[in-house]
């Protein structure tokens, strides 16, 4: 297995494959073999990374399009992402995802993904978000400072369009929440999470309302 593809999607590759294995965790992040982590390690990505996840006979978009509502610029459905933050799997050959992100991301255990790293992918200035539905709204208002001031220890990395879970205090069911904007992002509306990051709440609106940032 070559480590070092891990990062050559980027530049037209086809990633690492990896089999998706769902863990119970309540966080975004996800974890990665040892030696595939060593490799990382070694060169000193920094961390969040995002990463772009592509069915195994799917081919990743190429890094010069930027989608809109999570389709590629030629059409094509843009990858989900997640971030990888240091992180060991227990299994060779796996990318261990937590349950409520997998079951967002439309992943299922066992299933083989094209893994392929976004070192390029900026820290957003803001990041807009809102509900995945109508039914969440009141929820998600009622802890929108909780989600201001811990996303950075739940989540890394979001892409617009993209839903993602978050863990309020003393609950046992996720938020689902959805980037609606992220500025500035790398293709495919991706962008990490940092300190400096300004997270709003917006109001919910009906699929497909959402904007691109």
């Amino acid at each position: 297995m070559d480590k070092q593809s891990l990062m050559d999607a980027s530049s037209g590759g086809d990633g690492l494959e990896l089999i998706v294995r769902c863990v119970n965790d309540r966080t975004c992040f996800v974890a990665l073999p040892r030696a595939v982590a060593d490799a990382l390690a070694r060169r000193a990505y920094r961390v969040p990374l995002p990463l772009a996840l592509a069915p195994r006979r799917a081919s990743l978009p190429r890094s010069d399009g930027v989608p809109t509502s999570r389709r590629g610029f030629r059409g094509e459905k843009a990858p989900p992402f997640v971030a990888w933050a240091g992180a060991v799997s227990g299994r060779d050959g796996a990318i261990e995802i937590p349950l409520a992100l997998a079951d967002c991301l439309g992943l299922a255990d066992g299933e083989p993904v094209r893994v392929a790293g976004r070192p390029s992918a900026p820290i957003a200035a803001f990041v807009e978000l809102k509900p995945e539905t109508e039914r969440d709204r009141d929820a998600i208002l009622a802890v929108a400072n909780e989600i201001e001031t811990n996303a950075l220890r739940q989540v890394g990395c979001v892409a617009v369009g993209q839903a993602f879970p978050f863990w309020p205090k003393a609950t046992t069911e996720p938020l689902r929440v959805v980037a609606r904007a992220a500025s500035p992002s790398a293709p495919g509306g991706v962008a990490r999470l940092g300190l400096e990051t300004e997270l709003r709440i917006a109001p919910w609106t009906p699929s497909g309302a959402a904007g691109a940032s």
